[in-house]
Protein backbone atom coordinates (compact mmCIF):
# COMPACT_ATOMS: atom_id res chain seq x y z
CA UNK A 1 0.00 0.00 0.00
CA UNK A 2 1.62 3.46 -0.91
CA UNK A 3 0.23 6.32 0.81
CA UNK A 4 0.07 9.54 -1.99
CA UNK A 5 -0.05 13.57 -0.75
CA UNK A 6 -2.88 15.54 -1.63
CA UNK A 7 -0.17 17.02 -4.26
CA UNK A 8 0.61 13.70 -5.70
CA UNK A 9 3.95 13.08 -3.88
CA UNK A 10 4.08 9.46 -2.89
CA UNK A 11 4.41 10.17 0.87
CA UNK A 12 5.26 6.52 2.02
CA UNK A 13 4.25 3.03 2.46
CA UNK A 14 2.29 1.62 5.14
CA UNK A 15 3.70 -1.06 7.10
CA UNK A 16 1.48 -4.73 6.86
CA UNK A 17 0.64 -4.15 10.50
CA UNK A 18 -0.59 -0.63 10.05
CA UNK A 19 -1.92 -0.88 6.63
CA UNK A 20 -4.25 2.30 5.61
CA UNK A 21 -7.80 1.32 5.83
CA UNK A 22 -10.10 1.56 3.19
CA UNK A 23 -13.57 3.41 3.98
CA UNK A 24 -16.24 0.90 3.33
CA UNK A 25 -17.54 2.61 -0.38
CA UNK A 26 -13.34 2.74 -1.65
CA UNK A 27 -13.92 6.56 -1.63
CA UNK A 28 -11.53 7.59 1.22
CA UNK A 29 -8.54 5.83 3.60
CA UNK A 30 -7.54 6.35 7.06
CA UNK A 31 -3.91 6.38 7.94
CA UNK A 32 -2.02 7.14 11.29
CA UNK A 33 0.50 10.04 10.41
CA UNK A 34 2.24 12.81 11.57
CA UNK A 35 3.46 15.97 10.14
CA UNK A 36 6.98 17.01 11.23
CA UNK A 37 8.57 20.37 11.61
CA UNK A 38 8.20 20.86 8.07
CA UNK A 39 4.49 19.92 8.11
CA UNK A 40 5.27 17.04 5.53
CA UNK A 41 3.40 13.71 6.15
CA UNK A 42 5.02 10.93 7.59
CA UNK A 43 3.05 7.45 7.96
CA UNK A 44 3.37 5.44 10.87
CA UNK A 45 4.44 1.82 11.37
CA UNK A 46 5.09 -1.28 13.83
CA UNK A 47 8.64 -0.39 13.64
CA UNK A 48 8.48 3.79 12.81
CA UNK A 49 7.71 6.34 10.65
CA UNK A 50 8.54 4.77 6.76
CA UNK A 51 11.89 6.29 5.59
CA UNK A 52 12.58 7.93 8.94
CA UNK A 53 14.43 7.36 12.03
CA UNK A 54 11.95 9.35 14.57
CA UNK A 55 11.33 7.60 17.95
CA UNK A 56 7.89 5.84 17.93
CA UNK A 57 6.51 3.94 21.44
CA UNK A 58 3.14 2.43 20.95
CA UNK A 59 2.03 1.79 24.87
CA UNK A 60 4.51 4.88 26.44
CA UNK A 61 5.63 7.77 25.66
CA UNK A 62 8.03 8.75 22.66
CA UNK A 63 8.70 11.91 20.45
CA UNK A 64 6.58 10.88 17.43
CA UNK A 65 4.13 8.84 18.89
CA UNK A 66 2.73 11.92 20.51
CA UNK A 67 2.24 13.40 17.36
CA UNK A 68 0.27 10.95 15.37
CA UNK A 69 -3.13 11.42 14.32
CA UNK A 70 -5.94 9.28 11.75
CA UNK A 71 -5.67 11.17 9.00
CA UNK A 72 -8.94 10.37 6.28
CA UNK A 73 -7.42 10.69 2.53
CA UNK A 74 -9.68 10.83 -0.64
CA UNK A 75 -8.87 7.82 -3.12
CA UNK A 76 -7.46 10.48 -5.86
CA UNK A 77 -5.29 12.66 -2.88
CA UNK A 78 -8.34 15.38 -3.17
CA UNK A 79 -8.41 15.89 0.19
CA UNK A 80 -6.84 15.55 3.50
CA UNK A 81 -8.41 16.03 6.67
CA UNK A 82 -7.37 15.45 10.35
CA UNK A 83 -9.93 12.82 11.89
CA UNK A 84 -8.65 12.82 15.57
CA UNK A 85 -6.59 15.79 16.22
CA UNK A 86 -7.51 16.30 19.71
CA UNK A 87 -8.10 19.97 20.96
CA UNK A 88 -6.75 18.41 24.77
CA UNK A 89 -4.36 19.54 26.82
CA UNK A 90 -0.40 18.32 25.60
CA UNK A 91 0.46 15.94 22.55
CA UNK A 92 -0.97 12.26 21.88
CA UNK A 93 -1.22 9.75 19.76
CA UNK A 94 -4.12 7.85 18.00
CA UNK A 95 -3.25 4.99 15.40
CA UNK A 96 -4.75 1.93 13.93
CA UNK A 97 -7.81 3.31 12.06
CA UNK A 98 -10.58 0.51 11.71
CA UNK A 99 -13.90 1.71 9.89
CA UNK A 100 -17.26 0.70 10.51
CA UNK A 101 -18.86 -1.15 8.03
CA UNK A 102 -21.71 1.46 6.96
CA UNK A 103 -18.31 4.17 7.16
CA UNK A 104 -20.01 6.44 9.58
CA UNK A 105 -17.28 5.49 12.61
CA UNK A 106 -13.72 4.55 12.57
CA UNK A 107 -12.43 3.05 15.74
CA UNK A 108 -8.98 3.42 16.89
CA UNK A 109 -6.10 2.82 19.61
CA UNK A 110 -4.94 6.05 21.75
CA UNK A 111 -3.01 6.92 24.71
CA UNK A 112 -4.67 9.75 25.45
CA UNK A 113 -4.86 9.10 29.37
CA UNK A 114 -1.19 7.44 28.92
CA UNK A 115 -1.93 3.92 28.04
CA UNK A 116 -3.29 2.27 25.37
CA UNK A 117 -7.61 2.46 24.96
CA UNK A 118 -10.11 2.58 22.87
CA UNK A 119 -11.84 4.96 21.22
CA UNK A 120 -14.76 5.83 18.09
CA UNK A 121 -14.84 9.24 16.47
CA UNK A 122 -18.12 9.87 13.70
CA UNK A 123 -16.94 10.66 10.68
CA UNK A 124 -19.14 13.20 10.09
CA UNK A 125 -18.64 15.04 13.06
CA UNK A 126 -15.27 13.84 14.30
CA UNK A 127 -16.63 13.59 17.69
CA UNK A 128 -14.29 11.18 19.82
CA UNK A 129 -15.96 8.34 22.56
CA UNK A 130 -13.96 6.63 24.43
CA UNK A 131 -14.82 2.93 24.66
CA UNK A 132 -12.12 1.87 27.58
CA UNK A 133 -10.67 3.37 30.50
CA UNK A 134 -8.29 0.70 32.01
CA UNK A 135 -5.07 0.71 33.46
CA UNK A 136 -3.71 -2.28 31.80
CA UNK A 137 -3.51 -1.16 27.95
CA UNK A 138 -6.36 -2.45 25.30
CA UNK A 139 -4.88 -2.00 21.91
CA UNK A 140 -5.35 -3.02 18.49
CA UNK A 141 -9.42 -2.51 17.71
CA UNK A 142 -11.73 -4.38 15.36
CA UNK A 143 -15.46 -4.49 14.80
CA UNK A 144 -17.30 -7.69 14.54
CA UNK A 145 -18.46 -8.65 11.59
CA UNK A 146 -22.23 -7.70 12.23
CA UNK A 147 -20.81 -4.35 13.42
CA UNK A 148 -22.47 -4.96 17.36
CA UNK A 149 -19.64 -5.37 18.93
CA UNK A 150 -15.95 -4.00 19.01
CA UNK A 151 -13.13 -6.42 19.60
CA UNK A 152 -9.78 -5.03 21.36
CA UNK A 153 -6.63 -6.83 23.37
CA UNK A 154 -5.85 -6.27 26.29
CA UNK A 155 -2.96 -7.39 28.80
CA UNK A 156 -5.74 -7.08 32.01
CA UNK A 157 -5.16 -10.64 33.10
CA UNK A 158 -1.04 -10.13 32.81
CA UNK A 159 -1.20 -11.93 29.08
CA UNK A 160 -3.36 -10.31 26.02
CA UNK A 161 -6.29 -11.87 25.37
CA UNK A 162 -9.27 -10.47 23.40
CA UNK A 163 -12.17 -8.46 25.13
CA UNK A 164 -15.15 -7.28 23.32
CA UNK A 165 -17.90 -4.09 24.16
CA UNK A 166 -21.25 -3.78 23.01
CA UNK A 167 -21.02 -0.92 20.03
CA UNK A 168 -24.13 0.75 22.40
CA UNK A 169 -21.81 0.82 25.66
CA UNK A 170 -21.26 -1.50 28.30
CA UNK A 171 -18.53 -3.10 30.47
CA UNK A 172 -15.35 -5.40 28.06
CA UNK A 173 -15.67 -8.64 28.30
CA UNK A 174 -13.15 -11.72 27.59
CA UNK A 175 -14.11 -13.92 24.76
CA UNK A 176 -11.74 -16.64 25.48
CA UNK A 177 -8.68 -16.55 23.26
CA UNK A 178 -5.52 -15.47 23.08
CA UNK A 179 -3.94 -12.29 20.98
CA UNK A 180 -5.53 -9.84 18.73
CA UNK A 181 -8.21 -9.85 16.74
CA UNK A 182 -7.96 -9.32 12.53
CA UNK A 183 -10.32 -6.88 11.31
CA UNK A 184 -12.96 -8.76 9.27
CA UNK A 185 -12.17 -8.15 5.14
CA UNK A 186 -15.46 -6.75 3.08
Amino acid sequence: CVIVAPDGATIGSAYSDWDAAWSPDGTTVAVSCARDELTRIIIVGEEGPAGEAESWSRSGRGSLSDLVDIYLIGFDGSHLRNLTDPEIEGEVGDWLPRWSSDGRFVLFESNREGNSDIYVVATDSAIVTQLTTHSADDQAPAWSRDNNYIVFSSNRSGSFEMYAIAQVGGDPFPVGHAGRPVPWVR
